[in-house]
């Protein structure tokens, strides 16, 4: 609740931050050939391609940094999930409950939550993918009709 809070009143906390808001600036369809770089190869273009509706209605007018924040709060909120999926798979509910405890107020999650960073957006997509490859040779979002293997009899 307190990331919610926080990020309506956040500014920018970083280079990363605005390299990842410019990106997105420029996939929303905003004209920003006026700064220097009009796009930053160095920065991975997922977490801009999910920023982008977000900053699309942007104007100079209003703040426009509380809704990537909120993203990032909700993109964040998402990761504890799917880590808690990925430790209750192997642990109890109170063992995997603790656990995302445990990781909700590392001081380092604490801080990259509400802003634009691909630290824990990496930490979802991470236990996104490992939720996916536990137990089973195909990923659980793929049917079995779509990924069945072809054996080389048929």
């Amino acid at each position: 609740m307190i990331w919610v809070l926080a990020a309506t009143v956040l500014p920018i906390d970083n280079w990363d931050g605005f390299e990842y808001l410019l990106n997105a600036r420029r996939l929303a369809g905003h004209d920003v050939s006026y700064m220097k770089y009009g796009w930053v190869p160095l920065r991975p273009p997922l977490l801009s391609v999910l920023l982008a509706p977000v900053v699309a209605g942007y104007t100079p007018e209003g703040n426009p940094l509380v809704g990537p924040h909120l993203a990032m709060v909700a993109i964040g909120l998402g990761s504890l999930a799917l880590v808690y999926r990925l430790l209750r798979e192997s642990y109890p509910v109170a063992h995997s409950l603790a656990g995302v405890a445990l990781l909700a107020v590392n001081p380092l999650v604490v801080h990259n939550t509400p802003f634009v960073y691909a630290d824990v957006a990496s930490m979802g997509l991470t236990a996104l993918w490992r939720c996916g490859r536990r137990g089973s040779r195909r990923p659980w979002w793929c049917s079995a009709s779509r990924c069945r293997s072809r054996s080389p009899d048929s």
